[in-house]
């Protein structure tokens, strides 16, 4: 089940995983005897957030929660400015589909200004 978890929350952002590495990586956060497959930083990364949701499960969610995660999640990535803190940049966040010249926003996140408060309502 574990796995599957980590395969379908990767696939939803079109990072597609090796199902065995994936496996292996759990194991060993688990202390289960496996093989010695080399895993990549994402396959490491989500097997080390499903490890910690599942020993941590007590504890109450926290901004510190959510940015170890988020640091567990992108393990590996280059590519992002900001890394387990919230976004601040001042352009909209959007889910956008469709072709370049005719853009479709399927959603747009509150603005960064006020994800703070927002994550704040969140959590309590």
């Amino acid at each position: 089940m574990q796995v599957d978890e980590a395969l379908n929350t990767s696939e939803i952002e079109g990072e597609y995983l090796n199902r065995a590495s994936v496996q292996s990586s759990i194991k060993r956060y688990f202390n289960i005897a496996t093989d010695n497959r080399k895993a990549s930083p994402a396959e490491t990364g989500i097997s080390e957030l499903l490890a910690d949701m599942y020993y941590s499960y007590e504890q109450p969610l926290s901004h510190d929660c959510l940015f170890r995660w988020h640091k567990m999640l992108t393990n590996g990535r280059r590519d992002l400015g900001a890394i387990g803190k919230y976004r601040t940049h001042l352009e909209p966040m959007q889910v956008v589909l469709g072709k370049y010249h005719e853009p479709t926003v399927h959603f747009e996140a509150p603005p960064s200004n006020i994800v703070r408060q927002e994550m704040d309502k969140f959590i309590k």
